[in-house]
Order: structure tokens, then C-alpha cells, then sequence
């Protein structure tokens, strides 16, 4: 993987890439790791995407970018895209990740051809004030997770959705309320939604070759 940079906000992004022609895949990880999460995929799709990986700012290469919040976060997927020109991409995150790919998919659905959600909450849905209540309550890191990133998103409760979405969750996921969110998140919404045996919170590096089966799948029928 090539290492490349762009100016943003705060410091400078390190993001990668195959550097080959095809149809470009974002891979966004998890809060507190880097683009290594995905090392079980990038393999998988070399030959036929473009794959792009990032150090999310505070994360791996790009930990010295100053600030975090969602509104920066969308900016900086913004700043890959454009540094690459590219129109439009398929985002797939973990996690952090994911709700990363939500937040950037309902404020420019224009440049999303493509959702994959691994072990993460949906961005729109409201918080019982049970959650609400666990959330004032959790520390600084639960904050970065997926059921932090509820507080804003709940409040604005925005329905738009790239058309294609594929929800992938570890069957043994434990954190937090992710487990009840994607249920009710593919009922709700009619997604297309896959429970990854014997796969914990990183489903995709507990079950590395089921996900990349999946997703190639997904893919193809686009």
C-alpha cells in the first residue's frame, strides 16, 4: 500500500492506497486502531479496486492532527476524495468507522455509491433515555464508539440512506447497544443484514474470510 497525505484542519492525514484502476472502496476503521484492521481485506479486493485506507486524525500516522469531532471526521473523507478525485466512493467502516461512513453518506449522499456497516449503530436512531442516561455516564473513550456518536445524530434523526447498504455484525458483539441498533436498523429499514458466527466486536478480523465474502457479494450485485 502506497502512503499518501492531505492537508486538513489541525495537521496532516496519512491515508493509503493500492494505487490501482477499479471501482474505489474506503476502508474507515475502528476508534483506536489504524488501517491495519483491514489486513484481511485488502488482499481480497487488490486485483479489482481501487482500495483507499486511512489513519483517522488522533489514530496511527495522522495522530498528530489536531481535534475530533464528527463535523472534522466528514471533512477529512471529503479531503481523500477530492485529493484523489474521486466523485464517489464505496465506504466500508468498522465501528467508529462505520458511523463515520453514515455521517458522510447522509450529509453527501452524492459521493457515497455504496454503505458497508461492520459492528456499528445507526447514526439516526433516537436514544432510549436509558441509553441516553448510560452515555452520560460512560468515559472518554465510549465516547468515540459508535453509541457516543448517537447524541448528535439522535437529535437530528435524518432519514436520507445510499440505497445500498449491507450491515455486517459479529454474532458475539457485546458493546453496548450495537447488537439491538443493527437488529432493529435491517428490520426497520429492509437492509441487507448477516450475522458472522464466532465473530466478536472486530467481526471483520474474527471472520475474515466470511466478510470478504459478503462484501464481494454485495459488490457484484451492484
Amino acid at each position: 500500500m502506497q502512503e499518501r497525505t492531505v492537508t486538513v484542519p489541525g495537521g496532516t492525514l496519512h491515508y493509503f492506497t493500492n494505487g490501482r484502476s477499479g471501482r474505489p472502496l474506503f476502508f474507515l476503521h475502528g476508534a483506536g486502531l489504524d488501517h491495519r484492521m483491514f489486513a484481511e481485506q485488502y488482499p481480497a479486493f487488490d486485483r479489482e479496486y481501487t482500495i483507499y485506507a486511512w489513519d483517522a486524525r488522533g489514530h496511527g500516522r495522522s495522530a498528530g492532527v489536531a481535534g475530533f469531532s464528527p463535523d472534522l471526521l466528514v471533512q477529512d473523507v471529503l479531503a481523500v476524495l477530492d485529493r484523489e478525485g474521486l466523485e464517489r466512493a464505496t465506504l466500508i467502516g468498522q465501528s467508529m468507522g462505520g458511523n463515520v461512513a453514515q455521517e458522510v453518506a447522509l450529509r453527501h449522499p452524492e459521493r457515497v455509491e455504496a454503505l458497508v456497516v461492520i459492528d456499528a449503530t445507526r447514526n439516526n436512531q433516537r436514544l432510549t433515555a436509558r441509553e441516553a442516561a448510560a452515555l452520560a455516564l460512560a468515559g472518554p473513550m465510549l465516547r468515540l464508539m459508535p453509541f457516543g456518536w448517537l447524541v448528535e445524530a439522535s437529535a437530528r434523526a435524518c432519514s436520507r440512506r445510499p440505497a445500498r447498504t449491507l450491515l455486517l455484525l459479529g454474532e458475539d458483539d457485546r458493546l453496548g447497544n450495537i447488537r439491538a441498533a443493527m437488529t432493529a436498523w435491517a428490520r426497520e429499514e429492509g437492509v441487507e443484514f448477516h450475522l458472522l458466527p464466532g465473530a466478536r466486536h472486530n467481526a471483520n478480523q474474527d471472520a475474515p474470510e466470511e466478510t470478504n465474502r459478503l462484501i464481494r457479494a454485495f459488490l457484484e450485485r451492484g
